[in-house]
């Protein structure tokens, strides 16, 4: 979800997600918000606190047949919260590792955890959107697998496969699962932190049945939302605006919103070849523009008091804040978020791994206590002497032999990768440098059409269609070669006005810190995909499951 896809601040999106904009409206906006620019990356990046680059999860997104994942001895933001007396629960998409029962949610701090484990499926069928090629009998087959399951802590080996759910669109799923988990909350009365990793709006856009919404509801896909693919796109906002809107009224029938704190985050920018747009902000997701990284943001509470509602944070966040800002909040006694855990040295202990985070402490900040707690967000460092190698760690040379790893696997990454170059970005006050980044151009249909920045998305159609076949992939860099940039963001912040080559002492002392950072790069934990996965599945009811300690 880009910045331009979700109604609040959106050119065409107006009107389509009502709930979504009211709690934006009456809550506090992040309008300097920065999250990854992909996925995998910016999860790894929310549930541990830390810089991707610094924990070797800045590459690429774990795909199904990804044997790897997110560091185990990194403690997880929900693990720390159930340490501090809360019951977590997941829903959506996880997308930080599976091929090991380790790696899976509830061996990392999850009570429960209800959805998909890689990086997209299908919304009525639940399977990876792509087959796979497999062997039988000596013949090569393409083979499909499911990628939904439940699982809970107290039994972690169990993984529960639900085939009797195909067919039934996601959003209606997931919707019901955090109903029911705000229900069992409510009974208890216990501290609750749910994760609703919402599927809404990845591809592939599978449009949710009509059914699902009233006239009025369906009428908000208005004319100024041009293009099949954009249509779609919509579609599933509009489930995600219900959505939103059906949890937090049973969270007032369960007596429990009034004592919630509600955050909203994408994470990452829009993909223009599956609808999604981050008009005017240049690029989108996979890159370190603007458009990739700088993304839809907010948090709402009636704890809030009404006088720091309602209006736009403007200091800088990253998405490894919400870490140490969540729990200082859960920790700290006179809170009104404090937990029921009574346990002063996990409280400590809690208190000492947040200050050895690379996110900062932001609720007095954002509740206009104290001033902005960050002078700079380090987007990304990605070395490529470091990444984009084989299973046995030797350097990947060209596209065929790569795969599906998009970000290594486009012949510019290629040439950047054979120079041992370094793709990274710094935001640094006002300015931001890129360097090595690839010449993005600027993605969208603003209400009046595209203009000089913008391009046409889609192909204008009226109607949602049916589905043209698989979406293109937006990883494709744009351009000739990489090169480095400088941005004036405050009176620029569509990047249109390169500055290295008239502010050279701006760009050489941002290139320092840059070096600065490039040294606390670890190397990337990243491995190639595998077809031994596949039989492991078969043998679990094809269902996408971990393979190399198969139960």
């Amino acid at each position: 979800m880009g910045s331009n896809d979700v109604g609040y601040q959106s050119h065409d999106m107006v009107g389509v997600t009502p709930f979504i904009d009211g709690l934006a409206e009456q809550g506090v906006r992040l309008k300097e918000y920065y999250s990854m620019h992909m996925c995998t990356p910016a999860r790894a990046a929310l549930m541990s606190g830390h810089y991707p680059m610094r924990i070797g999860m800045q590459l690429e997104n774990i795909k199904p047949d990804s044997p790897w994942g997110m560091p185990r001895e990194l403690t997880t933001m929900a693990e720390t919260l159930k340490n501090l007396g809360y019951n977590t629960h997941g829903v959506g998409k996880w997308g930080l590792g599976h091929s090991q029962h380790g790696f899976l949610p509830v061996n990392r701090g999850f009570d429960t955890w209800y959805g998909y484990l890689s990086d997209e499926i299908d919304y009525y069928s639940h399977e990876y959107p792509a087959p796979f090629e497999t062997v039988e009998d000596g013949a090569t087959v393409m083979a499909s697998f499911t990628d939904y399951v439940f699982m809970e802590r107290s039994r972690p080996y169990d993984l529960q496969y639900m085939p009797d759910l195909n067919g039934t669109h996601s959003s209606e799923l997931y919707t019901q699962r955090v109903q029911q988990i705000v229900k069992s909350a409510n009974a208890s009365r216990e501290p609750l932190f749910v994760y609703y990793a919402s599927q809404m709006t990845h591809g592939p856009l599978d449009v949710p049945p009509r059914s699902a919404f009233s006239d009025a509801e369906w009428a908000r896909i208005g004319a100024d939302i041009k293009g099949t693919v954009r249509r779609k796109f919509a579609s599933l906002l509009l489930a995600l605006d219900q959505s939103v809107g059906r949890v937090v009224e049973e969270m007032k029938r369960s007596d429990v919103w009034r004592d919630t704190l509600f955050v909203f985050a994408s994470d990452n920018g829009g993909c223009w070849a599956q609808g999604g747009t981050n008009y005017p902000l240049r690029g989108g997701k996979h890159f370190l523009w603007e458009g990739g990284v700088k993304v839809p943001a907010f948090v709402y509470s009636e704890l809030i008091p009404s006088s720091y509602r309602n209006r736009a944070h403007r200091g800088l966040f990253h998405v490894t804040d919400w870490y140490p800002t969540l729990v200082k909040l859960v920790a700290s006694s006179n809170s009104v978020l404090a937990s029921t855990n009574d346990d002063d040295d996990e409280t400590t202990t809690a208190l000492e791994k947040v200050d050895d985070l690379d996110g900062f402490f932001q609720w007095e900040a954002l509740m206009g206590l104290a001033d902005p707690p960050r002078v700079e967000v380090p987007i990304n460092v990605q070395s490529y002497a470091f990444t984009c190698t084989g299973p046995n760690g030797t350097l990947l040379q060209d596209a065929d032999s790569l795969g599906a790893v998009s970000d290594c696997a486009d012949p510019w990454h290629i040439l950047v990768r054979q120079g041992n170059a370094t793709r990274a970005a710094l935001r640094y006050g006002d300015w931001k440098l890129l360097v090595n980044e690839f010449a993005e151009p600027w993605y969208g249909v603003p209400a009046e059409g595209a203009d000089a920045l913008g391009l046409d998305l889609a192909d204008g159609s009226a109607d949602l269609g049916d589905d043209e076949g698989p979406m293109d992939n937006c990883g494709t860099a744009v351009g000739t070669e990489a090169h480095t940039y400088l941005f004036d963001l405050k009176n620029d912040p569509s990047e249109t006005m390169d500055l290295s080559g008239e502010k050279p002492e701006v760009r050489d002392a941002l290139k320092a810190r840059l070096t600065e950072l490039m040294a606390t790069e670890a190397a990337s934990i990243w491995k190639a995909e595998t077809s031994e996965a596949y039989g492991a599945w078969a043998s679990h009811h094809n269902c996408i499951s971990p393979w190399i300690d198969a139960r």
